[in-house]
C-alpha cells in the first residue's frame, strides 16, 4: 500500500500549535530564562568579587569584555556544528558545558581562571542561544513562527531581570559563590528536561534523509496515527549532509547574509551602547541618577513588550517591512530624545525607541531563521548573532568614547539615528532581494 507523501513545512503548518510544538516553546522559554540569567548575573556579582579579591575597576574589565569574546566563539562554533549533527544534541551539550564551567567560576580564586571560565561560559551561551531559536523556527507553523519566537525570547529578558532579585536576596547568604553555583544548577537541571522531552527538529530529520524510525518517533508524538510519509518538496532544502560557512555567500543568499549582517551589527550596536551607557547620559542632562536608572530599566522592559508587538505583526506581513519599519521609527524616537529637555517626554520617546529598536532586536532571529534553507540555518542564524557581536562590541565602549569628548546630548542621540537609519534601509532592501515581484508591500 502506497503511502501518502506529504511535504515537512505543510504538515507542521497543518497542526496550527498543537501540544508539542507549545512543548518546544515551553523548553526554549526555559532556556532562554537560564541563558539570560546565567548571561547577567556576573553583573551582579562583581561588586562582592571586586571586595573580596581587592580588585580595581579595570580588574574586572577582562571578566567581562572575554565572556562576550567567548558568545561570539560560541556562535561561530555552534552554528555549523548544529548543521551537521543535529539541533537537540548541539543545545544539550552547550547548557551542561556553560553550566559545568559556572560551576567551576564559583571555585577558583583568581582573577585569570575566572577570566577564563567567563570565557568558557561564554562559548556555551553564546553557541546555544541561536540554535535554541533556530529549534523553534522549525518546529513552529509558518504562520505562528515569529509570535512563538517572542514568547519563547521573553525568557531572557525575565532571567536578567531575576539575576538581579536572586543575587540581592542570596549573596548576603550564600556570598557571591552560592549565587554563582545557583546558576551552575538551573542548566544543569535544564538539561534533564531538554533530554526528556525535547524532541530533533521534525524539518532537519526529513531534510538530512535520517532514519525512518527516528522521524516516526517525532511524527507520533504530534499525529500517533500518522500514516504518510514525509518529505521535502523545496529544492532549497536540499543540501546533503555538506555543510560550509561558504554557502551562506553563494549566489542566492549573498545579498541576504551581508544585509542581515550589517543589521545585525547596528542593531547590537544600539542595544549595547543603550543598556550599558544610557544612565550615565541621561545624567548629563540633570536628571537624577534614580530617575536615570528607573529610565533604562524601562527601556529594556519596554524592549520585551515590543517584541511581542512585533512578533505578531510579523507573522501577519513581511518581517522585513515590519522590522525595517521599527528600526525607522527608532531613528526617529532617538534623534527626538536629543531634540527634548522635558523628563516626562524624554522618557516617553526613551519607551517608544524600546518599543521599536529593543522590540526588534529582539525578534530578528526570527526573521534570520526563515532565510535560510534548512540545512544551514543554524549556520546562518549562528553567524549573523556573532557577527553582531561585533557591533556590541564597539556599542559597549562608544558611550565612553562620547562622554570622554564631552558631546552635547542631543549630539549623542543624534548619532544613535544613524545605525538604526542603515538597519532600516538594510531590511527593506533584503525584503527588495527576497521578494523582487511586485506583490503587496505588507503581504506575506
Amino acid at each position: 500500500m502506497n503511502q501518502e507523501h506529504i511535504d515537512v513545512r505543510d504538515f507542521l503548518d497543518a497542526q496550527k500549535g498543537c501540544r508539542l510544538q507549545w512543548t518546544v516553546v515551553a523548553l526554549i522559554f526555559a532556556f532562554c530564562l537560564v541563558d539570560g540569567f546565567d548571561a547577567t548575573v556576573i553583573g551582579f556579582l562583581a561588586p562582592a568579587i571586586k571586595a573580596e579579591w581587592g580588585l580595581s575597576p579595570a580588574d574586572l574589565a577582562p571578566i567581562f569584555g572575554f565572556g562576550m569574546a567567548g558568545l561570539l566563539v560560541g556562535g561561530l562554533i555552534c552554528g555549523p556544528l548544529a548543521d551537521r549533527r543535529g539541533r537537540k544534541p548541539v543545545i544539550v551539550a552547550a547548557v551542561a558545558f556553560f553550566g559545568l564551567t559556572t560551576l567551576g567560576a564559583a571555585l577558583v580564586d583568581s582573577v585569570r581562571a575566572m577570566v577564563a571560565l567567563r570565557f568558557l561560559t561564554g562559548i556555551g551561551l553564546g553557541g546555544a542561544m541561536p540554535i535554541a531559536l533556530t529549534h523553534l523556527a522549525e518546529f513552529a507553523p509558518t504562520n505562528m513562527r515569529a509570535r512563538m519566537m517572542a514568547w519563547a525570547g521573553i525568557g531572557f529578558t525575565l532571567g536578567g531581570a531575576a539575576s538581579g532579585q536572586v543575587a540581592a536576596h542570596l549573596i548576603s547568604h550564600l556570598g557571591w559563590r552560592g549565587v554563582m553555583i545557583f546558576g551552575a544548577v538551573l542548566p544543569l537541571l535544564l538539561c534533564v528536561l531538554l533530554i526528556a522531552f525535547l524532541p530533533e527538529s521534525l524539518r532537519y530529520l526529513v531534510v538530512r534523509g535520517a532514519d525512518e524510525s527516528r522521524i516516526r518517533r517525532v511524527v507520533e508524538r504530534i499525529v500517533p496515527d500518522f500514516a504518510g510519509k514525509l518529505i521535502h518538496r523545496d529544492v532549497e532544502e536540499s543540501g546533503g549532509n555538506r555543510v560550509s560557512v561558504l554557502a551562506l555567500f553563494r549566489q542566492n543568499l549573498f545579498a541576504t547574509t551581508v544585509l542581515i549582517w550589517a543589521t545585525y551589527c547596528c542593531s547590537l550596536f544600539l542595544f549595547y551602547l543603550m543598556s550599558s551607557w544610557l544612565p550615565l547620559i541621561l545624567s548629563t542632562t540633570g536628571m537624577t541618577t534614580r530617575h536615570a536608572a528607573t529610565v533604562s530599566s524601562i527601556f529594556l522592559l519596554a524592549g520585551a513588550v515590543g517584541m511581542l508587538i512585533l512578533g505578531f505583526a510579523m507573522d501577519k506581513f513581511r518581517g522585513e517591512v515590519v522590522l525595517g519599519l521599527a528600526y525607522a521609527a527608532g531613528a526617529v524616537f532617538v534623534w527626538l530624545v536629543g531634540m527634548s529637555a522635558d523628563p516626562t517626554t524624554l522618557t516617553a520617546l526613551i519607551v517608544c525607541f524600546g518599543l521599536s529598536v529593543g522590540g526588534a532586536q529582539s525578534i530578528i532571529p526570527s526573521l534570520v531563521a526563515s532565510c535560510y534553507p534548512t540545512p544551514t540555518r543554524a549556520t546562518g542564524v549562528s553567524w549573523a548573532s556573532a557577527f553582531g557581536r561585533v557591533g556590541a562590541f564597539i556599542g559597549s565602549i562608544a558611550g565612553g568614547i562620547m562622554l570622554t569628548l564631552h558631546l552635547p546630548t542631543s549630539t549623542i542621540f543624534s548619532l544613535m539615528a544613524v545605525p538604526a537609519v542603515i538597519a532600516a534601509v538594510a531590511l527593506l532592501a533584503l525584503n527588495r532581494a527576497r521578494h523582487p515581484v511586485a506583490t503587496p508591500v505588507l503581504g506575506k
